[in-house]
């Protein structure tokens, strides 16, 4: 089986600062305290990830980009998609929090109720610096959303440019549209 394109999420015109590509699945995932992510283990019958580029409304076009959007697709034979799920839960209830880059990145999950038949919501949250690593006040954020549809799962994993911060209400945008995008191509 191959996941075609069109499965994958397209940006809103106004949101998409670049074309979105095609990315190593190994690389679009996320790392947090292990391989919480993993690969999906044997009952993946495919699997395929792009990356969206992406800028704010407002945003002047030379502005460099808001963040961006990783997303992985994992199709599965059997209950496979609903065990990636519980595997996933159970690895990130004993990751509370992670070491990057010599600071604390803390992790809260929970339920993301009406999004495709399950769903997942990952925050990640640690001390907002500049390019230099300074400390700059306050906290920058990221979000990850794991959605299953039948017996698909998808990974959308939302960073801000150069370690700032995503937008979460961009994100729960996004993530709709991925199950949208999911529901088409299962049709």
């Amino acid at each position: 089986m191959t996941i075609p394109t069109s499965a994958f999420l397209e940006l809103p015109p106004e949101h998409r600062k670049s074309p979105r590509t095609t990315t190593p699945v190994a690389n679009a995932l996320p790392k947090l305290c292990g391989e919480e992510f993993g690969t999906g283990g044997r009952a993946v019958t495919a699997s395929a990830s792009m990356m969206n580029v992406y800028k704010q409304i407002e945003d002047p076009p030379e502005n460099v980009p808001y963040g961006t959007v990783t997303q992985t697709i994992f199709t599965f034979e059997g209950e496979g998609a609903s065990d990636y799920l519980r595997r996933l839960r159970g690895s990130l209830d004993s990751c509370p929090s992670f070491r990057r880059s010599g600071t604390t990145v803390e992790v809260r999950t929970r339920p993301l109720p009406g999004v495709g038949d399950e769903a997942l919501l990952v925050t990640q949250t640690w001390p907002q610096t500049d390019l230099q690593g300074s400390r700059t006040g306050g906290d920058a954020v990221s979000q990850i959303t794991v959605i299953r549809v039948d017996d698909v799962t998808t990974v959308l994993h939302d960073q801000g440019w150069e370690g700032t911060s995503g937008s979460p209400d961009l994100m729960d945008d996004f993530a709709r549209a991925a199950v949208r995008a999911l529901d088409t191509w299962q049709r």
